[in-house]
């Protein structure tokens, strides 16, 4: 059974993934989190032409 406290702690770790998604970032965690609770990660994106002249995304 969560604890108020774990359940307040995991919605506002949903919310915070769900405003750097929505802004091109990633985000991991990891459970028993060890001090650090959410961890961000900026993704690259570009469009590259390839010989045939057809554009494609690529991100990391």
């Amino acid at each position: 059974m969560m604890t108020e406290e774990h359940i307040k702690e995991a919605i506002s770790l949903r919310y915070i993934e769900l405003i750097a998604a929505f802004n091109g970032y990633k985000t991991g965690s990891s459970y028993p989190d060890y001090g650090t609770d959410l961890e961000i990660k900026e993704i690259d994106f570009g469009l590259k032409t390839n010989i045939k002249g057809i554009w494609k995304q690529e991100g990391s």
